[in-house]
């Protein structure tokens, strides 16, 4: 059902390609925070930093000098084999819009791994939708700590817009 309301909202945005809710509708079904988690699992289990930087929002891919040597330093630091992965949105959100701009809404998720020799967990704020800047969607934040120290072992952050309106 939800395969048949996306593609609706794709053909509708063909009609309409500057309607701001139909935007904001059609980032919410194929980007929500679930679909991120999924993605960001998926590229640390196979160690795949193109696809892990795919999924970062625009302000990263422009001000994060070697951002795939930062992404493959976040995976050289998880040691062990990965045994298990869990995830949940507990770490906050934001929604906000700008009269004339547009609407951003972000949330906050834990990726929480165990390895054969560690637990690792893995915060991030993930942007949703963004009608104002669309290609600022995706990962605005994301953190690696080992969990049972609290030790950050690497992060790579936007400039702005971590849990604010951002232009």
């Amino acid at each position: 059902m939800s395969k048949i309301i996306v593609s609706i909202v794709a053909i509708l945005l063909i009609f309409f390609p500057n309607s701001k809710s139909l935007i904001s509708y059609n980032q919410q079904m194929t980007y929500n925070s679930s679909i991120g988690a999924e993605k960001i699992i998926e590229a640390f289990k196979n160690e795949d930093a193109d696809a892990l930087e795919k999924l970062m929002c625009k302000n990263i891919k422009d001000n994060v000098e070697n951002l795939p040597n930062k992404i493959q330093s976040l995976f050289d630091a998880v040691d062990g084999e990965i045994i298990d992965v869990t995830y949940e949105s507990r770490g906050g959100s934001y929604s906000g819009s700008n009269p004339g701009k547009g609407s951003i809404t972000q949330s906050g998720v834990f990726i929480y791994i165990t390895t054969t020799k560690n637990i690792y967990d893995i915060s991030f704020w993930w942007e949703t939708v963004n009608t104002y800047q669309p290609e600022e969607t995706g990962i605005r934040a994301i953190t690696l700590a080992k969990t049972n120290t609290n030790e950050i072992l690497g992060r790579i952050s936007a400039t702005d817009g971590i849990g604010n309106w951002h232009d």
